[in-house]
């Protein structure tokens, strides 16, 4: 397994302002609008959708905090998932009560926009070129002519979407990888955090 330094990250955070405070402003105007008219897709009809008492404070919270919780480190991480476990724990997403909340959840934070359209260019930048986990699967990102750069990586997340949708586009959550591994990991938690705040540690990976 490899680190890397948190350093690169802060400085992808100076260098990229613009597009990240871009984008999360653009999450953050979908959050309001998911809070203040909540529905859901059913067959591509847009249903409205009940929201408890629980899942408004959920919301709640991650709108007030959203920025802090998308660039936060690990540790901070750490602490906004106790934060949120004590309104909705993250099995409980898992719940009947709580799916189509969670689904909607992700689909407003635009997860899947950004895989395809954004965290491949972002990866590029930090300089990892093999999967986090296996060091020996490539995890690289390619432009075809006359397109896109294209990600031949998966994104893995530390705390996993399906138990925590708030930390789904957090950039420290997000770890590239191989398909092997990721299918292998599935939603499990590892006890390895890529990101690191010693340079020796990562200068030797």
């Amino acid at each position: 397994m490899i680190s890397i330094n948190a350093k690169i990250i802060e400085d992808l955070f100076a260098s990229e302002k613009v597009r990240i405070d871009n984008q999360i402003a653009l999450k953050k105007a979908q959050l309001y609008y998911f809070q203040n008219n909540p529905t859901h897709s059913v067959n591509r009809v847009q249903i409205p959708l009940e929201l408890t008492p629980n899942q408004i404070n959920y919301l709640t919270l991650l709108y007030n905090e959203f920025e802090k919780i998308v660039k936060a480190k690990p540790s901070t991480i750490d602490d906004f998932r106790i934060a949120f476990d004590g309104i909705i724990p993250g099995t409980q997403m898992k719940s009947i009560a709580n799916i189509e909340f969670r689904n909607e959840l992700i689909k407003r934070l635009g997860y899947s926009e950004l895989r395809d359209n954004f965290y491949p260019e972002y990866f590029e930048k930090t300089g990892i070129k093999t999967c986090v986990y296996c060091n020996s699967q490539l995890a690289l990102t390619v432009r075809i002519v006359g397109g896109p750069r294209k990600a031949k990586f998966q994104i893995d997340h530390y705390y996993p979407k399906s138990e925590y949708p708030c930390f789904s586009i957090s950039f420290y959550n997000l770890y590239p990888v191989c398909g092997p591994c990721n299918n292998s990991k599935s939603a499990s938690q590892i006890n390895f955090n890529l990101y690191s705040d010693n340079w020796s540690e990562y200068s030797k990976s």
